[in-house]
Parts: structure tokens; sequence; C-alpha cells
């Protein structure tokens, strides 16, 4: 019995986490976008308000499916027998990839800093990471 509440608590954290991850892809995205409409687009200012609310509303819709599909895929009964962990890892690893190549497209617009240089490393090695350690493990048997 312990084992099936010990698959739904890790999975319940690895899904916590997926959100938390998918929230910042969706303002770091935004930042993207805003810098994207302002500065290459040379849009104005009040237009722009417009398109960064449809940004935030096409995105939260997206933010929506990307939680209830990690939540079916982490909870069904398959992955609560063992591969809870395999299938969350390459969800967030997946997720940390996304933000690092966000952060890689925000930093074009900006002066070079060191620090956002480390950051967008570190956000790709620990995605790369997530996703090589998710496909090399075996789901554990119950």
């Amino acid at each position: 019995m312990f084992k099936g509440w010990s698959a739904k608590i890790g999975a319940s954290a690895l899904w916590f986490l997926s959100g938390l991850l998918s929230i910042v892809i969706l303002f770091v995205g935004g930042d993207l976008y805003q810098l994207f409409i302002l500065v290459t687009l040379n849009v104005s200012r009040w237009s722009n308000t417009m398109w960064l609310n449809l940004y935030y509303y096409v995105a939260g819709v997206l933010w929506l499916g990307l939680i209830v599909f990690s939540q079916s895929i982490l909870f069904n009964a398959s992955a609560l027998a063992g591969a809870w962990l395999k299938r969350g890892l390459f969800i967030c690893g997946l997720e940390l990839v996304g933000i690092a190549c966000l952060h890689l497209g925000v930093a074009v617009y900006q002066p070079f800093q060191a620090f956002t240089l480390l950051l967008i490393v570190a956000e790709f090695l620990a995605g790369g990471w997530g996703i090589w350690y998710a496909r090399r493990i075996q789901p554990a048997k119950n």
C-alpha cells in the first residue's frame, strides 16, 4: 500500500514542478513576444497591449492544455505502476530546454550579461540531463 502512495506523492511533486516550469515558460515567452513585437515589428505601444493580451490568452489556453496533458501522463495506471519518474523527468526536461531556448531569444535583444549566459547554459544542462536520464532509467516494478 505504501508503494502506491509514494508513487502518487512523487507524481504529484513532478506534476507541480511541471506546472511551475510551464508558468515560467508563459512569462519568459511573454517577454520574448513583447520584445519581438516592439523591437522587430516596430508596433505602436497601443496595439502592443492588444497583441500582448492576445498572447496571454492563447498561451494560457495552451498552458491549461499542457497541465491537463502532463496530469494524464503522470497519473494514469501504467505511470503509477512505476513509470512516473521516467515520464515526469522527461516532461520537466523538455520544459527546461524550452525555457533555455526562450531565454536565448530574449538574450538576443539585450546587451550581453554573463549571468544570463550562465543561466541559459544551466537550463540547457539541467533539461538535457532530465531528458537523458529519463530515457536511461527503467520503470520500477511494484
